[in-house]
């Protein structure tokens, strides 16, 4: 469960400010909702880098139920295009 907990935190911490920024455009398009949509916001490929982020940087990631595919999608990957993948999280830079 403290495991669980740690993971949601850490996702929370990297995501809040890009939900704020998507927000923020959402409101000056005058579109009115969608596009701050946390399930939005996180998918594809930016949702999977920052899945992969968080995995990796818990020292108990390989054990988590939630690590095992962002985990196993890392290391399917070719080394030299991790980089570059995981930049594609909105809060790496």
């Amino acid at each position: 469960m403290v495991k669980q907990l740690t993971l949601v935190v850490l996702l929370a911490a990297l995501v809040a400010p890009g939900l704020a920024a998507a927000a923020d455009d959402d409101s000056s398009s005058g579109n009115g909702g969608g596009a701050g949509d946390p399930a939005q916001i996180l998918g594809g490929k930016q949702g999977n880098a920052c899945m992969m982020l968080l995995c990796l940087s818990d020292p108990q990631g390989k054990q988590l139920k939630e690590c095992q595919k962002p985990l196993e999608d890392y290391y399917d990957m070719k080394p030299k295009r991790r980089p570059g993948y995981l930049a594609s999280c909105p809060q790496v830079k």
